[in-house]
């Protein structure tokens, strides 16, 4: 648990909320890097753990809506965002809370079926697969 919890704090550093936290991000040459560590790390604790990461889905979710939005986001960072939304929604039971991040993430996605890249756009068709049966 405190693995977890220190995990989600760690999602959002590295994941600003605003410009200025951006900028002074920026100045770091391995913050790319870093972004994909962590979000690996939170798939494989959301796949393997999803009873421990369920409180965190109110923080993951809108993340992974933002760096899927961000045009400076590197096509396998999107794609670890899209892996860590479809675990989310094959994993958690708990629908409901699930519902309220679907209209959002619907039209997110949509931005992305035709993007040149094949594997986004195979991932984006998986993820919306995943997210349609709610």
């Amino acid at each position: 648990s405190m693995l977890s919890s220190s995990l989600a704090r760690g999602i959002l550093l590295i994941f600003p909320r605003n410009a200025d936290q951006m900028k002074l991000l920026l100045r770091s040459p391995d913050i790319y890097a870093m972004q994909e560590l962590v979000l690996a790390a939170t798939i494989r604790l959301t796949g393997s753990f999803p009873n421990k990461m369920i409180k965190y889905i109110g923080i993951h979710v809108p993340i992974m809506l933002r760096i899927l939005s961000q045009e400076s986001s590197s096509i396998d960072l999107k794609i670890l965002a899209l892996q860590l939304l479809s675990i989310i929604c094959e994993k958690v039971s708990e629908t409901k809370v699930l519902l309220k991040f679907k209209p959002a993430l619907e039209s997110t996605l949509c931005d992305f079926l035709d993007h040149s890249s094949l594997m986004l756009r195979q991932m984006v068709v998986e993820t919306r697969n995943h997210w349609t049966i709610l």
